[in-house]
């Protein structure tokens, strides 16, 4: 995965985006984060277009 300083105060590994963040919350619920919500007839994207850290999931 990712790594810290000694403080844990910085990232100084792999580090990731609000987005991706995101992502991987919906995913893990089940909810599609490609997907979009709509405002009027405007598609505004669930997660501004992160992706689901997979490395987090348990590998079957």
């Amino acid at each position: 995965m990712g790594a810290t300083d000694e403080l844990g105060k910085k990232v100084v590994e792999r580090p990731v985006s609000i987005p991706d963040f995101h992502a991987t919350i919906h995913c893990a619920l089940g909810i599609d984060p490609g997907k979009n919500l709509y405002a009027g007839e405007r598609p505004v994207p669930i997660t501004d277009h992160g992706k689901p850290i997979t490395e987090v999931f348990a590998q079957s």
